[in-house]
């Protein structure tokens, strides 16, 4: 891509199994920043170096070796303002986060930070997802912008689920959650909370004002036979970012299976944005900047 544009890739590499042949798949993108899901104690290294980009990694959890991480391009359009940590966050997932600036044509930085964050919430429970979903609307209260991505194990608002024909009664009770009435509801509550907050969903987004883009709103996991039981492919990974940074989206693609070979049972996310654009935004006053 041209220098006015900033690209970023979100994957979740399953269990980091293929962890080579998905950097070959990334670099072909030239990617600004990487939205890693499930890298495994030991690999950042070889990642950064099969990248070329500069890795942060989340604080280990005792949960699971899956660990959330960003990879930013060395010498690329963001600079680094802070690094968080979050020892306290779920046991299994606690997110990658860093705030970055851009850099002006005259060397200046953008005064506001954007926050990044690589996420993978609960696969297990929705009450667990729900309390992650809280916190992350904390990345873009007022005078906050924040990019967010990563595997939302749940469904977008409006997403159907024939639960007759989940076999996999596990799986259902996961991916559900009881009403009053005694009834289960499949579980879009992590989206519906991140769009009340003010969050929008990029592949939607782009769906809506970009127009006849490929693979935007495409299923990104589940597409593997053995999955066949818990109701076949969904869209459950996601970007989202603050709605004043939404403009400066300018495309979105979903990788295709045939194309990936199985590196992973999810399907990576390509986004653009128009830096000149994001760099608007993160100029912006914060009175003029918030919806």
């Amino acid at each position: 891509m041209s220098a006015e544009t900033i690209t970023g890739v979100c994957w979740n590499v399953e269990h980091g199994v293929e962890v080579e042949a998905a950097c070959d798949w990334v670099t072909q993108w030239s990617p600004d920043v990487v939205f890693w899901q499930e890298l495994q104690p030991g690999q950042e290294d070889d990642v950064q170096k099969w990248l070329g980009m500069i890795g942060y990694v989340a604080e280990p959890r005792p949960g699971s070796t899956n660990g959330n991480a960003l990879f930013v391009r060395d010498g690329g359009p963001f600079i680094l303002a802070r690094e968080h940590r979050h020892p306290a966050a779920p046991d299994r997932h606690a997110p990658a986060n860093i705030e970055v600036r851009l850099p002006r044509p005259d060397g200046t930085l953008t005064e506001r930070t954007l926050c990044l964050a690589s996420v993978h919430l609960c696969h297990y429970s929705p009450t667990i997802r729900l309390a992650e979903a809280d916190w992350f609307t904390t990345l873009t209260r007022p005078g906050r912008l924040a990019l967010i991505a990563g595997d939302f194990n749940s469904y977008p608002a409006g997403a159907h689920v024939d639960w007759d024909k989940v076999t996999d009664r596990a799986f259902l009770a996961n991916r559900t959650y009881p009403g009053m009435d005694g009834r289960r509801y499949i579980d879009d509550l992590p989206d519906r909370t991140l769009t009340t907050a003010g969050y929008v969903d990029a592949a939607l987004w782009v769906a809506k004002h970009c127009g006849g883009a490929h693979r935007v709103l495409a299923d990104t996991a589940g597409h593997r036979p053995d999955k066949a039981a818990q109701g076949g492919p969904r869209r459950i990974d996601r970007v989202y970012l603050s709605d004043t940074l939404a403009p400066a989206l300018t495309g979105f693609r979903v990788g295709a299976p045939k194309e990936l070979g199985g590196i992973s049972d999810h399907m990576p996310l390509v986004f653009h944005l128009d830096r000149a654009r994001l760099e608007e935004a993160l100029s912006a006053p914060v009175a003029q900047s918030v919806s």
